[in-house]
């Protein structure tokens, strides 16, 4: 299957739903927490697939099937790398894939991106060590 967004041609298959805060002048008018379709061309699997994927990816609004952004050339959202603290407030703060949520959580010591799964497989390690 090809996508097409505005009689444009999508070379991208995997669609994810992304939300945050974006440029309220650019996206939504009023307010800038909102939602979008992001669609990559690779699937992302696991926390360290968010930020090389999202940042090719181009982004759909739901609510009208309308183009609204390519990630690599727009300042309407920036998406971050685990291990790099936002320098706006414009950007992705979740992301819904097939069987996971992910948050970018830059409070705390880590900044990073992290889902269910991490926390499962975290609470798996500990769970390890405190049976030695």
């Amino acid at each position: 299957m090809v996508p097409v967004v505005d009689g444009r041609e999508l070379d991208r298959n995997y669609m994810y739903i992304i939300c945050g805060v974006f440029d309220p002048s650019g996206v939504v008018k009023n307010w800038g927490g909102h939602c979008l379709l992001a669609i990559s061309k690779a699937s992302i699997i696991n926390s360290a697939d968010i930020y090389p994927n999202i940042m090719e990816s181009v982004l759909v609004e739901p609510q009208t099937g309308e183009y609204t952004a390519n990630m690599t050339n727009t300042n309407l959202i920036k998406v971050f790398d685990s291990g790099m603290p936002p320098t706006t407030l414009h950007y992705v703060s979740m992301i819904i894939t097939d069987d996971d949520l992910k948050i970018f959580y830059p409070y705390g010591d880590k900044v990073e991106w992290i889902g269910y799964y991490d926390f499962l497989n975290n609470s798996n390690k500990i769970k390890g060590i405190m049976k030695k």
